[in-house]
């Protein structure tokens, strides 16, 4: 592994840009891009169709993939960036429980796992954290007009937004605007990397 690795990771809300964010870090810095593989969960459509039956199934997919992601990001030899860490899952999870979209023992079984499971998975270098406003981040959901997000719930959103600007981790990490344009975030967080001496 080389001496001056750092595994990037960014965490969000739905529609807080972190892909876009990821893709542009990834191109600038040169870093490997491990982007969150949404489109492969056969949990996901169904979980926005009923939320309260397959939330469940839904998150421990997730949790199952990052997992096994940041395994792979250990062993790849040069610096990355990652769209959404395991960190990121009992967020999410978290803003579901308080819409009501987990029973109390699901949620319980849930958070039991992934503490299980973050034990014995690698963390990231470092998290950044993208704070975003709740219209802002409805209107880009609204923009890329994904079907099966159509009809998310709004009180979900918001309480993905408060739970993450809340979020403290036991690792590095540093909050970021992003309600600006993507090339804005992304050299605001070049430049937090710099002074921070993670990056020359």
């Amino acid at each position: 592994m080389h001496q001056n690795k750092i595994d990037v990771a960014i965490i969000g809300s739905m529609g807080s840009g972190k892909s876009t964010i990821a893709k542009k870090l990834s191109e600038i810095l040169g870093y490997s891009l491990f982007e969150e593989s949404f489109e492969t969960n056969p949990w996901l459509e169904p979980y926005y169709q009923d939320p309260e039956k397959f939330a469940l199934p839904n998150e421990l997919w997730f949790l199952r993939e990052k997992s096994k992601q940041h395994l792979n990001i250990a062993l790849t030899p040069n610096s990355t960036i990652q769209d959404s860490p395991l960190q990121s899952v009992p967020l999410l999870s978290e803003a579901m429980y308080k819409c009501r979209q987990f029973h109390e023992q699901e949620y319980q079984l849930f958070l039991d796992i992934f503490d299980y499971v973050r034990r014995l998975t690698p963390s990231p270098s470092i998290i950044i954290k993208l704070d975003v406003d709740t219209p802002i981040i409805l209107e880009r959901i609204k923009s890329r007009a994904r079907q099966m997000e159509k009809d998310v719930d709004e009180a979900y959103i918001q309480n993905s937004v408060d739970i993450i600007k809340n979020a403290k981790f036991n690792i590095p990490y540093i909050t970021i605007d992003g309600n600006s344009d993507p090339d804005t975030i992304t050299n605001d967080i070049i430049q937090h990397l710099k002074e921070l001496k993670k990056i020359p």
